[in-house]
Order: C-alpha cells, then structure tokens, then sequence
C-alpha cells in the first residue's frame, strides 16, 4: 500500500514540473507524495503570484480526504505580500481542509533556523522584484541577506517550461550557488520549487563547507516532521539528516 506511513500532498503552481518529481525521489520508504496544481496566468510577477493564490481553496479541496498534510509549494507565492502572507495561506488551506498545512517559505524559514544559519547567500531563477521580495521576507525573519543573484527568468508559456528544462537544471543551480557564495555568508539558499537542486545539495556541502538549503528540499523536510516521520534521508544536505 503506497503512503502507509504518511501521504504528503502538495499545491503548485501549472508551470512547475521539478517539485514532484524531486520530493518523489526524496519520499522515504512508506511516504507518497499527492498533489493539485494552481494556475498561474502570464509572466512570473509579483501580481500574477498573488492571482494564483485564488486558486488555493480549491486546489486544496481536491487533496482533502486524500493526504495527511498540504504544503502550498511555491517559494515566492508564499511570501510576495511580506510578512505573515505565509500563515495567511497556511490558514486559507486548513479552514478549507481541517489539515495541517505549511508553505514553502514556512518551511524555509524553519529549515535556516535549524541550521542556525544566519547570514544566507541566495541563488534564485527569479527577476530582480522578486528576490528584493525575497531579501525582505527573510530579512523581516531575522536573516541577514549578504548576496543574491537570480537567473531573471519571467515567462510561464509552454515555450518557457521548456527551455526551463535545461534552464533551471541541476548544473545550473550548483554553478549559481557557487557564484553567489562568500565568506562572509553563514550558508546556501536556493530558492524555488521549480529549481532543480537536490541533487547538487551534497556536493555543494562538500565544496563550499556550509550547509546548503534548497526550496523543495526544506518543504520535504517539514512536512515529514509535521507527520512524524522521523528517518533520515542520506544523500541530499545535512538538513535531511536531523529532526
């Protein structure tokens, strides 16, 4: 029986084909993975971020009665309106469904302070407005931002989801994070759900020498801690090694 430990369901955006595929291979032995998609019309702005988040009570409703616990995965979704447009989310999805819910920024947040990382390089796809966002979302949490660099990707078209393929894959992600890198900074995060990362998590632990956080790799992590499975996944980052 699939999900006899624990059934994982997650909203993302139509656009995104990375966060499945990544959180089934991260999926310990017993857990499955069940998601809903949301909508997401035109460019990726701040704007049509904000428009998708229409589409959560609904999505949501389609998980109900299927899966454990939701996580609304969208990195930048989940924080675009700053400070607290997180648990709004999380609040929307669980009147909608009487289950327990996260974000990704939730998780993200929560990832960093396990890792007592407190001065963060940051590696996105995102345009310029969205990392600013970003920095101050995470800056509004107590993190200070040393660096950060995005790959200004902005289209959601059919044409787009195909270049991101080779775009936002995992190379890409290990060359950015090692461009954003300084002495300076504490740790990694690469940011999105639609990013490839996990992968490269270790590999860039090994060569840089500080942990390394990734979008889908801290939404994994918290929602096996929200069901209480507790066993460590080896292979990708020093995040999936501790509860």
């Amino acid at each position: 029986m699939y999900g006899w430990r624990a059934k994982l369901g997650i909203l993302v955006p139509s656009v995104n084909t990375v966060m499945e595929p990544e959180l089934n291979r991260l999926a310990p032995d017993g857990v499955s993975i069940h998601a809903a998609r949301l909508k997401l019309v035109g460019e990726f702005t701040p704007k049509n971020l904000i428009q998708m988040t229409k589409e959560t009570q609904h999505a949501a409703e389609e998980l109900k009665g299927v899966v454990d616990v939701i996580a609304y995965g969208c990195t930048s979704g989940s924080f675009v309106k700053g400070m607290n447009w997180d648990t709004e989310i999380i609040a929307q999805i669980t009147k909608a469904t009487n289950l327990p819910a996260t974000t990704t920024s939730t998780a993200v947040v929560k990832a960093l302070k396990k890792t007592n990382l407190k001065k963060i390089s940051m590696a996105t796809p995102y345009p310029d407005e969205v990392n600013q966002l970003e920095k101050e979302f995470l800056e509004n949490h107590g993190f200070e931002v040393i660096a950060m660099k995005g790959l200004n990707f902005r289209e959601s078209s059919a044409l787009a989801r195909a270049r991101a393929r080779n775009r936002f894959s995992a190379s890409i992600a290990y060359k950015l994070a090692k461009e954003v890198n300084t002495g300076k900074s504490d740790g990694i995060f690469i940011s999105c759900t639609h990013f490839k990362t996990i992968e490269v998590l270790e590999k860039l632990e090994q060569d840089l020498e500080k942990p390394v956080i990734s979008s889908n790799q801290a939404t994994m992590w918290e929602m096996l801690r929200m069901v209480a499975v507790r066993e460590p996944i080896k292979g990708y980052g020093s995040l999936l090694l501790e509860y």
